[in-house]
Parts: C-alpha cells; structure tokens; sequence
C-alpha cells in the first residue's frame, strides 16, 4: 500500500502532458486485456439448412457464337467498269442465272474479259483432244478384245465340251500376247477416260471464271436478293494483287442471294462439355439483337476435330432453329443453352450440401438438434442441384452452410462443397 501511494505521489508531481500520455497508455493496456479475453468468447454455432425436396433437374451446357450465312451465297463478279443497267432491286426475288446487271467493260475489265475468253477456248479444245484420244483407245481397246477373244474360244485352246485348255495358255508365247495387248488397251483407256472427266472440270472452272469477267452479272443461286445498292453509273474498280507466281484479281461482291432455309447458329464448345453433347439434343437460343426473344432448335451437327486457337480447342456445334424469321441475319451475335439430360420426379439437394472425398459422398443433416453424418448415392448433378437416388428422405433438413456468429475471427462458409473430383462422380453416377 505504501509502495502505490508513493507510486501515485511520482506520477502527481509530474506534468499534465505525462498525465495525459500515461492515462491513454493505461487504457490501451486494459482495452488490450479485455479483448483478448472476450474475444476468445464465441457465440454458438448455426446452421443453414435447405429441405430435401422432389423435382426436375435439367443438366445444360451454354456458349456463345453466331447465326451461320449458309442459307445465303454472294453475287460477284471480277469485271470492271460502269454498271449500265440494272433489272432487279434489294428484296427481289431471283432466279438461278437470271441477270442481275449490266457493266460497260473498261481497258482493264476488258483485257481481263480476253484472258479468260482464251482460257475458257484453250479448256473447250483440251476437252476436244482428249475425247477423240479417247474414242481411238475405245476402238483399239475392243480390237485388241476381239483378237483375244477369237484366240481363247479356237480349238486350240478349248476342248470340246466349251472349257479351256489352261496349261496351254499358260505357256503359249501367241495367246499369253493377246491377253497382254487387251489389258494394256483396256488400261489406256481407262486412264484416259480420267483425262476426259478432268477436261470437263477445267473446262466448267474456266467457264465460271468467264462468267465472272463478263459484262454480265448473274444470280448465283434462286432466292431473294439483299444488299443490292447498284445504280446506273456505278463505277466497279479492278483490284489486283501481284505475287511471285501471278496476278490476281480480286473479287468484287455486290449483293447477296438469302434462301428459305431456316437460320443455323454455330456455336463453339470447350472440350469439357463437347462429350456431354449429342445430335438431336433441344436447345434454346437467343440473339443479341432480340434480347427480350428466346427461339428453339435442335443441335444439327458436332464438328468433333475442333479447332485449337491460343492453346485453347473449340468445338463447333451448329443449332437449326425450329421456326424461320426474316430477321434472323447471317453474323448475328447469339447464345445457346442445350439441354443435355433430364430427370423428373427425383429427389435433389443443393451441390453445396455434399461433400465427396475417397469416392465416398456423405451430407450433414439436423435431426431432433442433433448433427448427423449420412452417406448419399448421387445421381445426375449440374452447377447447382445434385440428384438423391439413396440415403435421403424427402422433407429431411440438409445443411448447405455453417456461420460462427460474430467472434474476434467471424467466418461463414460451405464446407459441404463437392470437390473436383466428387462433382465428376455425380455427374458421371446417372446413365444419359
């Protein structure tokens, strides 16, 4: 007791300032002790818990992509000048190589003209040299035939009854010639009539290449035109990009031919969800331009070669819509939703609610206040629900997430979350 009177009498004398600084020292000393020992004081753990209930579960994938421009095909052309005439206007309907304009050729539209008129004629006397070639070879072939023939059915080499003397034509010099003559024959002129048949494909190409450098533009296909924005007057300049081998001339496009096929979206798939997708599976899809608009379809076709972009594999699916509309336009922004598998009528937790580890699923439930551990068997599962075939009953209270109250380290989690390894066992446990 004398030792703190003569310890307060030490601290009186001293200045109002030291006062002041000892007193705030004193109290972040005690606040110091106070919190150490209440902060360790926790309040008692709660659980959230959701019901076991009986339902539809509806496992999808999504991605993005756009509307395809296969029902659709360009109105080209390589000729050069000034459009004269134009006989069809943006909306029209047009048939397969109806005339869609006229062009008054310029020096270059017309030297461009000549070079491919030249081709075009080189094709067609090609084409005409092989033929004949190849009805000689036709010709030699059947005499070369008939000699054999006439050779294997004499006496010489076939009995009386009509079946051949083998061992004889075997090692006959005269008859083993014939045969050879015939199949030699018989092999030029197969091999020419490949000749033929690769004229009259150079001979086409070089026909639409004509057709490109006419004065003419033509409808590639029968539809309706759109984007047509020719008038007379409008000057269609050659652009042409040399290289070391040639020059070529680059393709002017003017329009578009749209058909009644109904709208293709393609959209691209990770390599993840590429093998949960199957031909024929329902999807639903929506545009970017009809935000407020959901239009469905049916997946049409799995390119499962993929592309490889950055490191990263894309695999294109191609969507045919149900229903056409006008408004659907080719490259338009759009997202898909597949639907990959459905299950009605089971019971479903939330994915939160299990956690998985040794191949072994177990959920905590809350029972008369008791926390009880049960082992589950999953079924289907997709990003938030997972299938109950066993160890649940509908209405039991599951607990999805636990929270601590307020403490010196307050912490809500879900420590009940599938792991990597136990989502790839539910989504696999149920058969497709």
């Amino acid at each position: 007791m004398k030792n703190l009177k003569e310890w307060l009498s030490w601290v009186k004398a001293k200045s109002r300032r030291f006062k002041i600084l000892f007193a705030l020292a004193l109290l972040l000393v005690l606040g110091g002790l106070a919190f150490g020992f209440f902060g360790k004081q926790k309040k008692s753990v709660e659980y959230q818990t959701t019901a076991v209930v009986r339902g539809e579960l509806i496992v999808s994938v999504t991605a993005s992509g756009a509307v395809s421009s296969v029902n659709s095909a360009a109105i080209s052309t390589r000729a050069s000048g000034v459009v004269k005439e134009v006989y069809f206007q943006d909306g029209d309907e047009v048939t397969i190589g109806e005339t869609i304009a006229l062009i008054e050729l310029d020096r270059e539209g017309q030297q461009a003209y000549n070079q491919a008129l030249s081709s075009y004629q080189s094709a067609q006397n090609s084409l005409k040299t092989a033929e004949n070639r190849y009805y000689a070879l036709k010709s030699a072939m059947f005499n070369k035939w008939e000699s054999y023939r006439n050779l294997a059915t004499s006496d010489k080499y076939e009995n009386a009854d009509g079946t051949a003397v083998t061992a004889e034509r075997e090692t006959e010099t005269e008859f083993i010639t014939a045969e050879a003559d015939w199949l030699g024959a018989e092999a030029e002129y197969k091999n020419q009539e490949n000749l033929v048949n690769s004229a009259k494909t150079a001979l086409s190409s070089s026909w639409l290449s004509l057709e490109q450098a006419s004065s003419t533009i033509v409808a590639p296909i029968s539809g309706k035109i759109s984007g047509l924005s020719l008038q007379a007057g409008t000057v269609l300049a050659s652009t042409v990009s040399t290289s070391s081998s040639n020059n070529t001339t680059t393709t002017n496009k003017v329009a578009s031919v749209i058909t009644s096929a109904k709208p293709l979206v393609t959209i691209n798939l990770t390599e993840i969800d590429i093998s949960k997708v199957s031909v024929g599976d329902r999807a639903t899809v929506t545009l970017d331009a009809f935000s407020e608009q959901t239009f469905t379809g049916k997946v049409q076709s799995i390119d499962k070669v993929g592309t490889v972009s950055s490191g990263v594999t894309a695999y294109p699916v191609v969507i045919a819509l149900d229903l056409d509309n006008k408004k659907i336009l080719p490259n338009m922004s759009a997202s898909a939703t597949i639907l990959t598998d459905r299950r009605s009528n089971v019971l479903l937790i939330p994915a939160s609610a299990v956690t998985t580890e040794n191949e072994v699923s177990t959920v905590k439930i809350l029972k008369d206040k008791q926390l009880l551990t049960k082992t589950v068997s999953l079924g289907l599962a997709n990003d938030t629900q997972v299938e109950i075939r066993s160890g649940l009953l509908e209405g039991e209270a599951v607990i999805t997430s636990v929270s601590n109250g307020v403490s010196t380290s307050s912490n809500t989690s879900s420590p009940f979350s599938i792991t990597n390894r136990g989502m790839g066992g539910a989504m696999g446990g149920g058969p497709r």
